[in-house]
């Protein structure tokens, strides 16, 4: 941290500082739950509170030739905010529950620009909801959807102030088949919006899985599954930092076959009263 300019690149020079202070982070947090077993009703909140003093952020001063000169420097009034709440309670007439939740934040960060305080305010709101159903003893269905809002904003630059939403839907089965077979698919939406030409897409997943259980107490399980069925699994992403923004696409696994066998060492639910077995299909 000595005051010494780091020249190895020329257009961004690097300076120590000999007299930052030590930074100090304070975090205080609450969470509760209720839970009412007669009626199956659940709550869950959480909030957590962070902020640093002291916290050292760069300083960035830029000549008339361009070259950017950064220097940590301390400063205070940088917190962040974060929260989730959950609730779920049973819809008796489609036999199953419904589950709604949010997460949300919201932090304030601060760099230097020019010798100027550029604030930088973060939120991010995260509605969703997830209903389980079950019509029959063999049969499982299940919905959800989530929907994701960002926005940024800077004090200095309010031409770099952005803002985008991403969505997921989602449904799934699990359906118990005679003679020991299992099946189960899962399908998954997703779509990114108000980003970069070429981000903004629609993303299908459908996983798709049947299996057999074998053996004596139903221990063994022979499972054959595919990943991506439709090909189309792409990951892409937005970050937006204290002084940029940057959007990411990533090339994932994409579809696959896997064909599986699972031996169950537990001897839960082995009682020779027991006509199930143990069911151990996973999705």
């Amino acid at each position: 941290m000595q005051p010494v300019p780091d020249n190895s690149n020329r257009l961004l020079i690097k300076i120590g500082n000999p007299a930052l202070d030590q930074e100090y982070t304070h975090i205080l947090r609450l969470n509760t739950s209720l839970m009412n077993p007669f009626k199956n009703n659940n709550l869950f909140a959480f909030v957590s509170f962070q902020t640093t003093q002291n916290k050292i952020v760069n300083s960035n001063t830029i000549s008339n030739l361009g070259v950017d000169s950064v220097m940590p420097v301390n400063t205070n009034g940088v917190y962040n905010i974060n929260s989730s709440v959950s609730y779920s309670f049973p819809v008796r007439f489609l036999k199953g529950s419904l589950e709604i939740s949010s997460n949300s934040s919201y932090s304030k960060g601060r760099q230097f620009l020019q010798k100027q305080a550029n604030n930088i305010s973060q939120v991010m709101l995260g509605p969703s909801a997830r209903l389980d159903m079950n019509p029959t003893e063999k049969l499982t269905l299940g919905l959800s959807a989530e929907i994701n809002y960002y926005n940024t904003k800077y004090s200095l630059q309010p031409n770099a102030n952005n803002h985008y939403v991403n969505q997921e839907y989602g449904a799934d089965i699990s359906l118990e088949l005679p003679t020991g077979f299992f099946f189960s698919t899962d399908l998954n939406y997703r779509i990114t919006s108000q980003q970069a030409a070429g981000y903004n897409q629609r993303i299908p997943i459908w996983n798709m899985a049947i299996s057999k259980q074998l053996l004596h107490f139903n221990r063994g399980e022979l499972k054959l599954s595919v990943n991506d069925l439709l090909d189309k699994n792409t990951s892409i992403s937005r970050t937006a930092n204290l002084n940029y923004i940057e959007d990411n696409r990533t090339n994932n696994l994409r579809r696959f076959f896997m064909l599986g066998f699972t031996y169950n060492l537990s001897k839960t639910g082995l009682d020779k009263g027991n006509d199930g077995g143990v069911r151990m299909i996973r999705r």
